[in-house]
């Protein structure tokens, strides 16, 4: 093959920003936070008061439960990087693992699931994607202690094909974005799906490997109270976040300026939310408290046995 000046200096460039990428660190944890190393600017993340706490448990299942704009889905994709780096050396000398993001349709998916990711993380080291037969994003990156191979299947309930998908996959962890939306059979099958990547037989060392998932507050008889708080299983951990408002003394709504992620919300952003709101919504969007969206129909979408149901149960 020959090439001419230009093709042999882009090639060379190439070559060096292929070197750079291995052995520039993109990304440092430390014990505050986060830090990306983005080409343009760093990004910085601080976790919430609940989002540290959650960060810091191993539960088995985690979920983090809480009003709008309360840093849920940061904290999980947040989650998904620190866990990554975390998983011991076993794959040509890297760190390696595979996630799978679920949403419960493809629109939210990638209008809202993903945009989040890409925010935070377009730019996180090498990045490869493809389409099918899922959307995947593949990240190679250097977080100071070396090569970290991350693997992402966006995955959406919207179609059967899409739920029989889950049966087949073989995962580190998956993180559940919105999981009062999406059909309990899900969470259930997800959990024989995870802690089967890396496989016993290329990794021994123990890493952590499981579920984690976002919600606003469904209503007390969604399965999902029965589950996190009538039944209380030991590997299942519920995270509640502070209400985005509480009473004054003239019986008033003001801004809780202990709410999680107050501080990079405008000052009235609970207020302007609760303005002109039925009681319901703001109980459920502004306090995240169980209860009904107030619009005609409740929380959770509707359950079809024939699509959604499953024979048995994962035991943890």
């Amino acid at each position: 093959m020959n090439l001419s000046a230009s093709g042999i200096a882009r090639r060379i460039a190439e070559i060096e920003e292929m070197r750079r990428k291995g052995t520039e660190r993109q990304l440092t944890i430390n014990d505050s936070g986060m830090i990306i190393h983005a080409k343009e600017q760093d990004k910085i993340y601080i976790p919430t008061a609940t989002g540290n706490i959650a960060h810091l448990d191993d539960s088995f299942v985690r979920v983090i439960m809480g009003p709008y704009g309360s840093g849920k889905s940061t904290w999980a994709i947040t989650e998904i990087v620190k866990r990554a780096c975390a998983v011991p050396v076993w794959h040509s000398g890297r760190r390696r693992s595979r996630w799978g993001i679920v949403r419960n349709t493809s629109g939210e998916l990638s209008t809202t699931t993903l945009a989040t990711w890409l925010a935070w993380f377009e730019d996180l080291g090498d990045v490869r994607k493809r389409q099918k037969p899922i959307m995947t994003y593949e990240h190679t990156f250097n977080d100071g202690k070396g090569i970290v191979e991350l693997e992402l299947l966006f995955i959406a309930l919207d179609r059967p094909e899409d739920v029989r998908k889950i049966k087949s996959l073989e995962l580190t962890g998956c993180y559940i974005n919105e999981l009062s939306e999406v059909p309990k059979a899900a969470l259930a099958h997800m959990k024989g799906r995870v802690n089967r990547y890396p496989s016993k037989v290329f990794c021994k060392e123990f890493y952590w490997s499981g579920i984690i998932a976002d919600i606003n507050p469904p209503e007390d008889d969604h399965w999902i109270f029965k589950d996190f708080e009538e039944n209380s299983f030991e590997h299942h951990k519920l995270f509640k976040q502070p209400p985005g408002l509480i009473k004054d003394e003239d019986n008033k709504w003001v801004r809780n300026p202990y709410a999680d992620n107050a501080a990079h919300l405008p000052d009235n952003y609970y207020e302007m939310l609760a303005e002109g709101q039925s009681q319901e919504f703001v109980k459920v969007f502004c306090l995240g408290e169980y209860g009904s969206v107030g619009f005609g129909k409740r929380v959770y979408p509707e359950f079809n046995p024939d699509f959604h149901a499953i024979e048995f149960l994962y035991v943890i």
